[in-house]
């Protein structure tokens, strides 16, 4: 798992300004997390509460091409919010914990997907700023590879 500095766009703060999520094994719902204990810290510099909205979207919607070695996420439904709404108090940070992944079981292992995670600022009821930064989701099989026939055990 890797994480960068804070991304900023006018009036959205977020931390860190990617998240590369490694070595999830699709195996019914996952939680994508990071040691911090938090996957994205949101800042908000104002003198008053801000309420933020948090979606995962495609590249494709935001003209935007996967990085090299990376598809487009295959379906976005896949991803479960417990809220989509955050609202931080006045030169406060709030905090998404983590995203739930569902995905089939089996199909998709060995995959570098990318989508997008956007931050929004809501104001008045329509969205005033918003910050967008990738999120990398690398799979892995489950299943430890087979034994050759004719390999030996090395070791005792």
């Amino acid at each position: 798992m890797l994480a960068a500095g804070p991304a900023a766009a006018a009036g959205v703060a977020v931390d860190p300004s990617y998240v590369r999520i490694t070595e999830v094994k699709l195996n019914g719902t996952v939680r994508l997390e990071k040691p911090a204990g938090y996957l994205l810290k949101i800042l908000n510099r104002e003198a008053s509460p801000v309420v933020y909205t948090v979606s995962v979207v495609s590249c494709k919607e935001q003209n935007i091409k996967p990085n090299g070695g990376y598809e487009e996420f295959p379906d976005l439904k896949w991803f479960v919010f417990r809220s989509t709404e955050i609202t931080v108090q006045a030169q406060g940070a709030g905090y998404l914990p983590y995203l739930e992944l569902k995905a089939p079981k089996g199909k998709y292992i060995n995959k570098r997907w990318q989508a997008l995670v956007k931050v929004a600022r809501k104001e008045n009821g329509s969205i005033s700023a918003e910050a967008v930064m990738p999120l990398w989701v690398e799979t892995v099989t489950e299943k430890k590879p087979k034994k050759r026939s004719g390999e030996k055990k090395h070791g005792n």
